[in-house]
């Protein structure tokens, strides 16, 4: 005899009920897994959008305070430029007057030109 073909073999029936439970309890594993991987992966990808979220919020949050800090020191620079336009004018000014004081201290005679309402148009006058 070469050769030998099995062709129908009934086990008995508590043989076929324990493959049954195998199978049965490998489908059961396999989806388990499945599903504690499904779980993990969510989980996972959770975690990374909090991450991008918490980045994301740090970056505006830094790019707000540069704003804010350079919108601040342009207010600095342009009270200062204001301030200083200020005195510079009013240093002017009293130049001006202290310069006319002294001149009114020593001349009688001014010419003061008609329309002119400023002390800085009287002109001394040599008598």
């Amino acid at each position: 005899m070469t050769r030998v073909e099995v062709q129908k073999i009934d086990p008995p029936a508590d043989i076929t009920e324990a493959m049954s439970r195998q199978m049965k309890a490998e489908r059961d594993k396999r989806a388990a897994i499945l599903d504690f991987e499904g779980v993990k992966q969510s989980q996972i990808l959770q975690a990374e959008g909090v991450r991008q979220s918490e980045i994301l919020r740090a970056e505006g949050d830094a790019q707000a305070k540069v704003l804010r800090a350079t919108a601040d020191a342009k207010a600095i620079e342009l009270v200062s430029l204001a301030a200083e336009q200020f005195f510079k004018d009013r240093a002017e000014v009293s130049k001006k007057l202290d310069v006319l004081r002294e001149v009114l201290a020593q001349q009688s005679k001014f010419i003061v030109p008609a329309g002119s309402d400023r002390p800085s148009g009287v002109l001394p006058r040599e008598t």
